[in-house]
């Protein structure tokens, strides 16, 4: 790697902890003895143009090591061009995706920037002038979809004819085409997915409960936070319905085999074993999401590892909290004391959250 690279993503200030902030200009070049990396840093999109090679995920891969930064790709969907924003800080954690679908539920994406912030991984999300839905004209005609039931063939056919009436060959595989640029940049391959999501009204972890809307889309259900039913989340493995479990949160497990084909994500992610997260909050409650969201964030490699299934076998019966690591621990307490009063103020919910069973003994706490 060049020293000019070096520079820019601020390695030679190492010691003194100083890094220069990261900008996408428009109309900036990568110098020619840079190779492909500095052009990464600025146009993922340039990048895979001049090496096709380098699959599209690998360049945004590249993009998201980057210090902080931001970037707008757009896809086509008849005469509609979706801008698909991708947000990334440089951290511990690239292997996240946090995915916003729906651009009205604006508190989810707030929320997942902070934890990006925090922790590192990607935030992407659709921006485009229909709210909810998405409408596009295709052949002088109009059709609309909800962004989040395009991802299987049942889904496509049911959203177009549910909101547009109809749904023709051509109109299809227009927004099929859109579902699988999204797979394919942003979904698969992916270590952890987690969609973000706000809600409000009578939309509650309830309706996955016995005799709900959506029992039959559920294998296992549990209700830790009753004060809360607008916060939950949905998961496709039993090792994150554990663990979340573990925290007190409501959280309701996919059954992946009969779930409602409704062309959700959660669908073709539990479809295509793809450990997928879906984390659901009441509108405006951007610190109980970013609670929810940190928890996940911090303990999903746990998670994966098969911490969650020494937890079922000696502690689920007990229903305690699994201890997280004690670096986060001290990372929590030691933001308690931060001048920053939403810092402050997001520990201490997210120690609360953890409760005294999960704190190391070691620490004295």
């Amino acid at each position: 790697m060049s020293f000019k690279i070096r520079q820019y993503l601020g390695e030679q200030n190492n010691a003194t902890g100083s890094t220069p902030p990261f900008k996408l200009e428009a109309g900036q070049n990568a110098a020619p003895d840079d190779g492909p990396l500095l052009g990464a840093l600025h146009s993922p999109q340039r990048l895979l143009h001049k090496t096709p090679n380098i699959r599209a995920d690998q360049g945004l891969r590249l993009f998201a090591e980057a210090p902080s930064a931001e970037r707008i790709y757009k896809e086509q969907i008849g005469d509609m061009t979706v801008n698909v924003r991708v947000y990334s800080k440089g951290g511990q954690r690239q292997d996240l995706i946090f995915i916003n679908l729906h651009h009205s539920e604006k508190t989810s994406v707030q929320a997942a920037r902070r934890i990006a912030d925090e922790v590192g991984g990607m935030v992407v999300d659709l921006v485009h002038p229909g709210g909810r839905l998405v409408t596009f004209k295709l052949h002088g005609k109009s059709y609309t979809f909800d962004p989040n039931r395009i991802f299987t063939d049942a889904g496509i056919e049911k959203t177009l004819r549910g909101y547009s009436r109809s749904a023709p060959p051509a109109a299809k595989m227009a927004v099929k085409q859109f579902a699988e640029a999204l797979i394919e940049k942003y979904v698969r391959n992916r270590r952890v997915i987690m969609a973000v999501h706000n809600n409000s009204g009578g939309f509650k972890v309830d309706l996955w409960d016995k005799n709900g809307r959506y029992e039959k889309d559920t294998a296992e259900i549990f209700k830790g936070d009753p004060k809360h039913p607008h916060n939950f989340f949905i998961v496709t493995t039993m090792e994150d319905f554990n663990l979340l479990k573990s925290y007190g949160y409501n959280v309701v497990r996919q059954n992946n085999e009969h779930a409602t084909d409704d062309g959700s994500l959660s669908i073709f992610c539990g479809r295509h074993n793809i450990r997928y997260i879906n984390v659901e909050a009441q509108h405006g409650d951007e610190l109980g999401q970013k609670s929810m969201l940190r928890t996940m964030a911090v303990n999903s490699r746990s998670a994966e590892d098969g911490a969650p299934s020494q937890l079922q076998a000696g502690n689920a019966a007990k229903s305690q909290p699994a201890k997280l690591d004690a670096a986060n621990i001290r990372r929590l307490v030691k933001a308690t004391e931060s001048k920053d009063a939403r810092v402050r103020e997001d520990a201490l919910n997210a120690l609360g959250k953890i409760g005294k069973n999960a704190i190391p003994d070691f620490m004295g706490i």
